[in-house]
């Protein structure tokens, strides 16, 4: 295990490694109503997450690692209307197609992205959704926010939600 100091407080946090096989939480904000721009619900009833669900200012998406949270999707909601989803560690860094190219269309960076934990001292599962190399443009991170709502559907239909959002019927 390694550890990091945080900024906050300048104590240590531990941090391990995020295994391929481990579930995540993504909190998915919600309206009493129902309504949100995370999702869209056909007249099917089948859920499409869009790719705001995996906004972020920094491009680095946050998540957090179940295992920490003892299984509990609880910890990861900031209100009592969120919905979780789960998304699985391996399936996230199996996202093997994301690249930028020159003004003439040959690749010139191919990114792979990760699952890094980046505790924090009041969110020990916290972890992070990270590109290597970071981002050439922002062009690059809505591709792989559309993967990852893609990723989320499959798992919503799959295993459900996690905690069904306020308004969810």
């Amino acid at each position: 295990m390694d550890s990091q100091l945080t900024p906050e407080t300048g104590c240590e946090l531990e941090i391990s490694l995020v295994g391929d096989e481990e579930l995540l939480y993504r909190r998915v904000a919600a309206h009493g109503n129902g309504e949100t721009q995370y999702y869209t619900r056909s007249p099917e009833g089948k859920i499409n997450f869009s790719k705001m669900t995996f906004s972020d200012r920094g491009l680095k998406p946050s998540v957090d690692r179940a295992c920490i949270h003892e299984y509990t999707p609880s910890r990861t909601q900031l209100e009592k209307t969120d919905g979780i989803i789960g998304l699985i560690a391996g399936n996230i860094r199996a996202v093997d197609d994301l690249s930028s190219g020159d003004s003439k269309g040959k690749i010139t960076t191919s990114y792979k992205i990760d699952v890094i934990h980046r505790p924090k001292s009041d969110n020990k599962a916290h972890a992070r959704i990270e590109p290597s190399p970071e981002y050439s443009s922002d062009k690059v991170f809505k591709r792989l926010q559309q993967k990852l709502a893609r990723l989320a559907d499959e798992r919503l239909v799959s295993h459900g939600w996690e905690i069904k959002p306020d308004g969810f019927d």
